[in-house]
C-alpha cells in the first residue's frame, strides 16, 4: 500500500491512496482532506462527515472508514486494491 503527500504537482499512479481523516466528526464538516487526493488522482480513505457521500464527485471515488467493522477489514481490502490492478481501477470510473 502506496500512502503519500497529496501536495505534489503530478497526477502519478505511485500515489494510490491518501489517509484523508477529518478533525472534527460532524455532517457536512468536509474539507480538502477529502478532495485534495481525488485532484491528485489519488483515492482517499476518508473518515469524517457521516454525509460524505452526499459530497462525493463521483459514484465509487474514495473508501469510506465507516464501511469497515475494524481496521484488519479495512486493510484487507486496501491489500485486494493493491493486487487487483481492476479493483483498484473502479476508483477511476
Amino acid at each position: 500500500i502506496q500512502l503519500g503527500d497529496w501536495s505534489s504537482d503530478v497526477c502519478s499512479s505511485d500515489l494510490k491512496f491518501v489517509i484523508a481523516f477529518e478533525n472534527s466528526i460532524e455532517i457536512d464538516y468536509v474539507t480538502e482532506k477529502f478532495f485534495d487526493p481525488l485532484s491528485v488522482c489519488s483515492v482517499p480513505i476518508y473518515y469524517g462527515a457521516p454525509n460524505i457521500k452526499e459530497f462525493m464527485p463521483g459514484e465509487n471515488c474514495f473508501i469510506n472508514v465507516r464501511d469497515f467493522n475494524n481496521p484488519y477489514e479495512l486493510s484487507l481490502y486496501l491489500n485486494d486494491c493493491c493486487n487487483d490492478e481492476s479493483l483498484y481501477q473502479t476508483f477511476f470510473g
